[in-house]
């Protein structure tokens, strides 16, 4: 199924609502689909909000976790703005929090030499206000090894021999300048794309609109016309074609809509866009002016990229402004009311390719946003490289998977004793199980991995589980659930645990972390 939020606004900007599935038509390709789903989702707080977890126990489902619909995710990105950037940035975020309303639901996270977790969902201002202060902006060592001194000695030759001499001498240590720049942009890239994959599979199963507003000094890849990819003045664009791919099936398959926040306001401050490899001027005036026409080439490109990412995924680029306050306001303000529309394709020939979207709706005078398409990739392999690759990086990601979803009741050793009691109530629906003659099978991968308190795996215990049922059990466990009661031993050095679950048909993933100290 494909799903779609669409936002249908007035010629005011306000919402429209009362819209049925009745008043829509969505094309794929220019073919018209049959509406299989329609729901309204709103920001509007709940009358009756979710009850909280009770103590010991962790949930990566929604109801359980106390989701509500229509989330904001920020990303405050450190690893591609410079340092003079960030502080005005900081500041436009903690404005725009004070003011946050009782019907926004945001977190925040932020993008360094990892990604980190700064506040989970939330509509208390205090709490995300007190978060983000404690966060410090600072330059990674990616960031600044990125700038490329461009050493120009020869136009201050005396004489043509000289100047010979010297622009190969030149010529030389800029190669080895770029070079060593190429590391850290390359580095940088990748960090930037497992961020990316985290958060979304984070948000795959969360329901309503999902916006990830993304503060940040550059955008390193972008939308091409059949699949993302890396800016073209980045080097080792072939290192990243299969992370690339798989970042796409991500964001493609949370429906997450993407707001570039440009951290860099009026350009006023800094020039350095690590997208590419800008270069440091230096004291010849000839050498300035190359970098000011090479910096324009870089934030045109920049703001293309943005305007791809907003446009393809339903969101919209904010630059040209130092008001990053208003900017994520604009984002949170389109979640006000919207519409999922979920379709079958008639098209069954999933090639990994772009398919456009086209959305109309019969209501006169109104604007429509949405995202214009989506990557019809087939379902991913289930060999045993693809199983492992999954797991592992659900075990060192730095949030839990949503895609299958559970509830894991914790109780603690007594004293003197290291083995600790799960139950993890498993909501079968996630499950993929296939009629086979007069029973329904399936099956699940289920793995422990304890962390220590950088998060690096200290030990891990796991097991594939095979499924059978009976259908009279499987009518049960979708009105119950399923229920595995497992004790498990805990090294002592281990900060946390990340259960992961993993369904072995259709390769759906969830996975949730319980505290231990």
């Amino acid at each position: 199924m494909v799903q779609v939020n669409v936002i249908v606004q007035d010629k005011r900007g306000q919402p429209v609502t009362g819209l049925t599935a009745d008043d829509f038509e969505i094309r794929d390709q220019g073919k018209v689909q049959r509406i299989s789903v329609f729901s309204t989702e709103s920001n509007q707080q709940p009358a009756v909000l979710p009850a909280s977890l009770p103590a010991g126990t962790f949930s990566n489902m929604p109801a359980q976790a106390g989701a509500p619909q229509n989330l904001t995710v920020i990303l405050f990105d450190t690893l591609n703005t410079p340092d003079a950037d960030q502080p005005t940035a900081k500041s436009g975020l903690i404005d725009f929090l004070k003011e946050l309303r009782p019907q926004d639901r945001v977190a925040i996270y932020g993008l360094g030499n990892a990604l980190h977790v700064i506040h989970e969902f939330t509509g208390n201002s205090e709490s995300l206000v007190r978060a983000i202060s404690r966060y410090k902006v600072h330059t990674t060592k990616e960031l600044a090894g990125s700038a490329v001194e461009v050493v120009d000695n020869a136009s201050m030759a005396q004489d043509a021999q000289e100047r010979a001499i010297i622009v190969q001498m030149d010529k030389f240590l800029n190669e080895s300048n770029q070079l060593a720049a190429d590391v850290y942009i390359e580095r940088r890239m990748a960090l930037t794309l497992q961020a990316l994959e985290s958060i979304s599979h984070h948000l795959t199963a969360l329901p309503g609109r999902k916006s990830l507003v993304w503060v940040s000094g550059a955008f390193p890849f972008s939308y091409g016309k059949d699949n993302f990819e890396v800016n073209q003045a980045n080097p080792g664009s072939k290192n990243f074609l299969n992370v690339i791919s798989q970042v796409a099936q991500a964001i493609t398959n949370a429906n997450v809509a993407i707001y570039p926040v440009d951290a860099r306001g009026f350009m006023s401050t800094s020039i350095l866009n690590p997208s590419t490899s800008a270069a440091t001027t230096l004291n010849s005036a000839r050498q300035a002016q190359r970098t000011d026409a090479g910096v324009m080439d870089q934030l045109l490109s920049s703001r293309s990229t943005m305007n791809e990412l907003a446009d393809k995924t339903g969101g919209r680029a904010l630059y040209n402004t130092s008001d990053v306050h208003g900017a994520i306001r604009q984002a949170l303000d389109d979640s006000r009311v919207t519409y999922t529309l979920g379709y079958y394709p008639t098209d069954t020939n999933f090639n990994g390719r772009f398919r456009t979207i086209k959305v109309a709706v019969n209501r006169p005078g109104t604007q429509l946003r949405y995202r214009l398409g989506y990557f019809a990739f087939p379902d991913q392999p289930m060999d045993e490289s693809h199983r492992q690759s999954a797991i592992s990086d659900a075990a060192r990601g730095p949030l839990d998977a949503s895609a299958l979803g559970f509830v894991a009741r914790v109780k603690k050793p007594s004293a003197g004793s290291t083995r600790w009691e799960f139950a993890l109530d498993i909501d079968i629906k996630s499950i993929t199980l296939e009629p086979e003659q007069d029973s329904w099978t399936g099956g699940m991968d289920l793995v422990f991995a304890q962390l220590g308190s950088s998060g690096e795996i200290v030990t891990s215990v796991g097991s594939p589980i095979p499924l059978k049922f009976t259908a009279a059990q499987r009518q049960q466990l979708l009105k119950d659930g399923l229920v595995l009661n497992i004790p498990l031993d805990i090294a002592a050095k281990c900060d946390r645990l990340r259960i992961i679950l993993r369904d072995a048909r259709s390769g759906a993933l969830g996975s949730v972390t319980v505290p231990l100290q």
